[in-house]
């Protein structure tokens, strides 16, 4: 009985900056550490070269009976006929930058970039991968769909308010992500808008009680000279319709909604402190409220308006 010859495949590795034997070969699913050698009956067979991190397979090297397929073909056959070796030949890995831009809590959200790249493309997407570090300034818009842009984030910072963020992609980090965090605008309700329709309301409540203390109704001289007994009972509503908005502006969504409610509030304010002071200056009557209404109706409508504006 013949047996069939076997030869010896000797398999080794090296990299192009002078590493040697490093990776892994995988014959027929049987993978080999470096350097490793094999008996193999002639014939054909399937190979592949795993790299090291870092590096990436640049081509094979073949001497002695053994021949493949494509010597630059990270997997592919080889044959062998007789003794021989199998090099595999490994480069490091090229240098690239990224940037990942996104949007969140939804995506297709069109982003435009200007700097060393330009162009406008819709989230999520990726500029790069680049062979060399690179700056563009992001802008996101102000609004998309229901939603309303809050801020910036670079990686898990924070990085402000402004809808244009400059991002520089270099050595210190090779990759980044910017993500545009947008909120629904009946949330993007804060207390710094808040501050301004109560201010635009105490504005009016101002102008409201010059000129209906300036009407005259049988008012004390002191009160009707200073109309302090209309801007007092409007400032107070105005104020407390202010605080119920920030109490309420993460329940009632909605603007109409919670202004309704606040206002009403703030009107039962106005409209108590007023009664107070009826009972404490009793020639103030019926005209007095009416008066108060006027100028608190004033205030609520302007500080409605510019609510909406914001």
């Amino acid at each position: 009985m013949t047996t069939e010859p076997t030869y010896t495949m000797q398999l080794q590795s090296r990299t192009t900056d002078g590493k040697t034997n490093v990776g892994k070969l995988t014959i027929d699913n049987i993978q080999y550490n470096l350097p490793h050698a094999v008996s193999k009956l002639a014939g054909s067979y399937n190979i592949t070269a795993t790299p090291l991190d870092g590096y990436v397979f640049d081509h094979w090297e073949l001497s002695g009976g053994i021949t493949a397929w494509s010597t630059t073909s990270q997997s592919t056959t080889l044959t062998i006929s007789s003794d021989g070796t199998l090099t595999a030949v490994f480069k490091p890995s090229p240098i690239t930058y990224i940037l990942n831009v996104k949007s969140s809590p939804m995506s297709s959200v069109l982003i435009s970039y200007t700097g060393d790249y330009v162009g406008i493309e819709r989230t999520d997407f990726e500029i790069g991968p680049k062979t060399s570090s690179f700056t563009v300034t992001l802008t996101a818009p102000s609004t998309h769909e229901g939603y309303k842009f809050s801020y910036w984030q670079l990686g898990e910072a924070n990085m402000g308010k402004n809808r244009s963020l400059t991002v520089k992609v270099d050595d210190n980090k090779r990759e980044l992500t910017a993500t545009a965090i947008y909120i629904e605008k009946e949330t993007a309700y804060d207390s710094g808008r808040v501050a301004r329709t109560v201010i635009a309301g105490v504005a009016f409540d101002i102008l409201g009680s010059a000129i209906i203390g300036r009407m005259g109704l049988n008012l004390p001289r002191l009160i009707t000279g200073s109309a302090s007994a209309f801007f007092i009972p409007s400032i107070a509503g105005t104020l407390a319709s202010g605080i119920i908005d920030l109490a309420l502006r993460d329940v009632i969504k909605d603007y109409d909604q919670r202004f309704i409610v606040s206002s009403s509030f703030g009107i039962g304010v106005s409209l108590f402190v007023a009664l107070g002071l009826g009972a404490a200056f009793p020639p103030l009557g019926l005209g007095y409220l009416a008066g108060v209404a006027i100028t608190v109706g004033i205030g609520t409508v302007a500080s409605y308006f510019l609510g909406k504006l914001g």
